[in-house]
């Protein structure tokens, strides 16, 4: 289900489906990245594909409120679901390797004791080849993190790059971590397009609350769990 939201606040829009019975199996959730401007949202209902319901039921603001606001919905339509694994390759990196400190990538060398830890989350990892290039496959994404053994210096660097291909999710929190004099975080929320490699070069300024010269965790999660994200070529680059 695809919808335009207008809203004066950053907030998850739900959607759920029932039936003349009361009866529902919970809404989908997926948060605007906009404010006071259109934004398409995506809702992926694939998973429920054959149930049979008569009432769709939206929430443009599904949080605490302490003020009431005023969100607008407009052109709500039903699309064809995404393919679940990609097709294709996503664009191979140009870089140099001189100006790169890469996470993940077949193009780059990695840095050395880089590893995708299992912290109790729902997402299981694992390398696949797709078009003839190995990438990460997130089944059940949740949250996942990319994390070194020791502290990197990331601080002058400019970009992130990471190439996203999400099933469902069309929202991606970014989170960049340093953990070194304690836990300094900042998220960034990455709008993706599912079915389709969406390929991001984020600014690394952005991260205002980090010491990024002590990098040390990138951790990916997702607005509504659930479904597969497959990610590729991530690396810092200037």
């Amino acid at each position: 289900v695809k919808m335009m939201v207008y809203k004066p606040i950053r907030s998850d829009v739900g959607i759920k489906f029932a039936s003349n019975s009361n009866a529902s199996t919970g809404e989908i959730k997926v948060a605007n990245t906009k404010i006071n401007e259109w934004e398409e949202l995506t809702f992926n209902f694939c998973s429920r594909a054959g149930e049979v319901n008569d009432q769709i039921i939206f929430f443009p603001d599904f949080s605490a409120r302490t003020s009431d606001t005023v969100s607008y919905l407009d052109n709500i339509t039903f699309n064809a679901c995404p393919p679940s694994e990609p097709a294709n390759a996503p664009t191979a990196p140009t870089v140099a390797a001189a100006s790169v400190k890469s996470l993940y990538s077949e193009a780059y060398d990695t840095v050395t004791g880089t590893d995708t830890p299992n912290w109790g989350q729902g997402t299981v990892v694992t390398s696949e080849t797709y078009a003839s290039n190995q990438v990460l496959k997130l089944s059940n994404f949740n949250y996942q993190g990319i994390i070194t053994a020791a502290p990197l210096d990331v601080s002058t660097f400019t970009k992130l790059h990471i190439d996203f291909w999400s099933e469902a999710a069309t929202t991606i929190e970014v989170k960049l971590v340093s953990l070194v004099g304690g836990t300094k975080e900042t998220s960034l929320f990455i709008p993706v397009t599912a079915g389709v490699w969406t390929q991001k070069d984020i600014t690394m300024a952005d991260f205002t609350v980090p010491d990024k010269s002590k990098f040390q965790q990138l951790i990916l999660a997702a607005q509504t769990n659930g479904g597969k994200l497959f990610i590729d070529n991530v690396y810092f680059w200037k």
